[in-house]
């Protein structure tokens, strides 16, 4: 399938003219102007919970920011902490400088702050409770007081999806029914009044199987808590229809079991390898659990995603709340599994959950980097240039805009950087493009060298990665390594595997060297 892609596209390609050639220019005419723009870890958060504010500001050389009820109030760092001592809605301003040019943001109430006594007067829906079976002996045996049973769920479910109770839909009636039925469990209806069933028949078959009264009412617990979810949660906007492998599906039921797990109803015993984002359950679940350690305020932001995206789809979602696309996300989620890292992130959401402050690393900059390729470099490059392609020009590696892409014939190319001041660079980011091709190959590079330069023509190798491992459109990896050296030069070679006699292409959406500056 490969070799047919390859082949089809190289038969286009030959009727055109092609040049190798070796360009020299700034890209000053490429400067994008000087913006402000910025985003926050949460936007609402209960008093002295602390709030992550990262600037993605463009060409940005000074940050001003001003935060009114905030703790500190004002900051001169890229990406400040700041938290609140008074309930209230508060706006947040970031001013950027470059030289004699500025550029301010306000955003209005964008940070609300409650105190944790919004919690104190909430009313919980009214509980209807019958129990039809047959034989009520067993749940009644299990579960002495439904009525404060599902109450108590409730009110827990809501802490869990909100942080305060006037984010929520109101919900004043469930009808809640034990009775003889072949299923499990089921919730109908929608907010204000829903209906819940349960099995006594389930029940009975699980006593059958030597469960313990303990376990039972485990089970019985878990399965309310799933329900009261679909209760509380929003309904996501033209997300498809409730089958396993829609969007809605995924978002469904994956949100209620991620709400079972962290109650105390699923352990990590439970969680597999392997399946899709969208299989919902257990499988979704765990994800959504694995996916607060890139935002620690996920599940909140992807239930209110709900009724700002439309059409929803785990797509959007994603992006809007992390900056990454689902399969990226995943892919690296089952890399997590695999490699037994995952052990580690479960302690850290664990701590995370009881109120602890933890640092899952990964993709946050520090505030000492910059993005040397932001910093109006003069660009060396090589690469085979074709004027049909206008979306696969070699400036669209670094224009800071991953959906357009550059895309090189050969198997090899490199790029050179040369700025004003001297940087130390500790990381390089690779972000593949999104399948403009149509195809079914991520034609990203396999390898690449970095060097490092203070008169363009001597280099020193900085670092080597032999497999960059990244395998999906749209996918942004990171390198961290360490280095001593500032550099006016770096340059960047990059090379894709010849398998099987196919000379494998280059396309990349970005290309970041990241860096202190001297």
């Amino acid at each position: 399938m490969k070799k047919t892609l390859l082949y089809s596209m190289m038969a286009v390609l030959v009727l055109l003219v092609s040049c190798q050639e070796e360009a020299e220019f700034s890209i000053e005419h490429l400067k994008t102007p000087l913006q402000a723009k910025f985003s926050a870890d949460k936007s609402r958060v209960l008093i002295s919970e602390k709030v992550q504010f990262t600037s993605s500001s463009i060409g940005a050389s000074k940050y001003e920011w001003s935060f009114e009820g905030g703790q500190p109030s004002t900051s001169v760092d890229e990406n400040p902490v700041v938290s609140y001592a008074t309930a209230g809605a508060y706006k947040v301003s970031l001013t950027v400088k470059d030289g004699a040019e500025q550029n301010i943001i306000v955003e209005e109430e964008f940070i609300t702050v409650y105190g944790e006594e919004c919690w104190k007067d909430v009313v919980m829906p009214a509980i209807n409770f019958k129990n039809t079976a047959a034989d009520k002996s067993l749940y009644e045996q299990i579960v002495p007081d439904p009525e404060r049973l599902i109450q108590t769920a409730c009110f827990d479910v809501a802490r869990w999806l909100f942080v305060c109770p006037d984010e929520m839909d109101e919900l004043h009636t469930i009808d809640y029914t034990v009775e003889d039925n072949d299923g499990i469990s089921a919730k109908g209806g929608q907010a204000p009044r829903i209906n819940i069933f349960f099995s006594a028949t389930y029940l009975q078959s699980c006593k059958d199987k030597g469960t313990t009264d303990a376990e039972l009412l485990a089970e019985v617990k878990g399965v309310l808590y799933h329900e009261i979810t679909h209760g509380y949660q929003f309904s996501p906007q033209g997300a498809g229809n409730y089958q396993q492998g829609d969007d809605f599906f995924g978002f469904i039921e994956g949100m209620a079991d991620y709400v079972r797990y962290v109650s105390g109803y699923l352990t990590t015993s439970d969680r597999n390898a392997g399946g899709h984002w969208n299989d919902g359950y257990k499988t979704s679940g765990f994800f959504i659990d694995w996916l607060h350690s890139k935002n620690q305020n996920f599940l909140n932001e992807l239930n209110h995603s709900a009724k700002t995206i439309n059409p929803w789809s785990w797509e959007a979602a994603t992006k809007k709340i992390t900056g990454k696309s689902v399969s990226s996300l995943w892919n690296e989620y089952q890399q997590d599994i695999e490699s037994g890292k995952i052990e580690e992130i479960d302690e850290l959401l664990k701590r995370m959950r009881a109120g602890e402050e933890v640092d899952f690393g990964g993709d946050e900059v520090p505030v000492n980097l910059v993005d040397i390729t932001d910093q109006n470099p003069t660009v060396t490059y090589q690469a085979e240039e074709f004027d049909f392609f206008d979306w696969g020009l070699p400036e669209f590696a670094y224009d800071n805009d991953p959906a357009t892409a550059f895309f090189n014939m050969n198997n090899t190319t490199w790029y050179t950087f040369e700025t004003t001041n001297s940087y130390k660079v500790t990381k390089v980011a690779i972000t593949a493009t999104a399948n403009i091709l149509g195809i079914d190959y991520v034609f990203t590079p396999d390898e690449f060298v970095l060097y490092g330069s203070n008169d363009g023509e001597n280099w020193a190798e900085i670092t080597m990665v032999e497999s960059t491992g990244i395998v999906s459109f749209e996918e942004r990896k990171e390198f961290v390594f360490e280095n001593t050296e500032y550099y006016k030069f770096h340059k960047v070679t990059l090379a894709a595997d010849i398998e099987e006699g196919d000379n494998k292409r280059i396309m990349i959406g970005e290309l970041e060297l990241w860096g202190k500056a001297e």
